[in-house]
């Protein structure tokens, strides 16, 4: 009788996260939170430029990969990143145009695992959102207009 194969054992292997703005409070907490009780590894980016890599950099110590933004392959390495992660983390309080892309990136791409995506927001990053009401009335003076 032919041996069947063998399931690998994959105990003992960490989820991956991807964390953006990993400097933030927010992130940290975020990212500390993950490494400490959610057993992740956790990559991501910084919000503020020019940071020494961790561990040196206090802000970023519970990430254990940080993309800089001023890498020339910097989307590949984004893609490659949330690809790989389980978990992606987006802060919406300085605009939406890193969570877009990354969505993009993610959606245009085929990879075998279910993803998790979160968005985080305030109050504020909705302050401006127009309602239902007021979108169909803006669309219905437009119709008027033409």
């Amino acid at each position: 009788m032919a041996d069947s194969p063998k399931k690998p054992n994959l105990s003992g292997l960490k989820l991956r996260a991807f964390v953006s703005d990993a400097d933030t409070h927010l992130g940290t907490v975020v990212c500390r939170t993950l490494c400490n009780k959610g057993d992740y590894e956790v990559y991501g980016t910084l919000r503020e430029t020019g940071l020494p890599a961790p561990p040196v950099a206090p802000s970023a110590k519970f990430v254990k990969q940080v993309l800089s933004r001023e890498d020339p392959q910097y989307r590949r390495q984004l893609k490659q990143a949330l690809l790989d992660s389980d978990l992606m983390v987006f802060t919406l309080t300085d605009g939406v145009e890193e969570a877009t892309t990354a969505l993009k990136l993610i959606m245009n791409a085929h990879y075998e695992t279910e993803k998790t995506f979160i968005l985080i927001s305030s109050v504020q990053t909705w302050a401006e959102s127009r309602t239902n009401k007021e979108l169909a009335e803006a669309e219905g003076d437009g119709d008027a207009e033409g």
